[in-house]
């Protein structure tokens, strides 16, 4: 089984203080200063309870998150490498 994605979700002590509607402008300047590594901003705003703002990557989608009623700040990573040490019987998963 090799793994696809990971999920991480930080959750914010003041969960609506900013509207969820700021991040728009936040998100798209991120695109507009970096070279293509962020290609996109959807509006989930609408939902209520829902995946809110994300922006959008070639390797990882990030968002302002309210899914569950809890405003939190969302990385959903889908390119990586994943190293596992080996002892030295080659038990997978193991420390040396």
């Amino acid at each position: 089984m090799e793994l696809q994605k990971i999920n991480v979700k930080v959750f914010t002590a003041e969960p609506n203080n900013i509207p969820l509607t700021d991040f728009i402008d936040i998100f798209h300047s991120w695109i507009q200063a970096t070279d293509g590594v962020y290609l996109d901003v959807a509006d989930y705003s609408h939902m209520q309870a829902g995946p809110g703002i994300v922006l959008v990557a070639d390797d990882a989608n990030i968002s302002i998150d309210e899914t569950g009623n809890r405003r939190g700040s969302v990385g959903v990573f889908s390119r990586f490498s994943w190293n596992f040490k080996r002892s030295s019987r080659g038990a997978r998963g193991a420390t040396a």
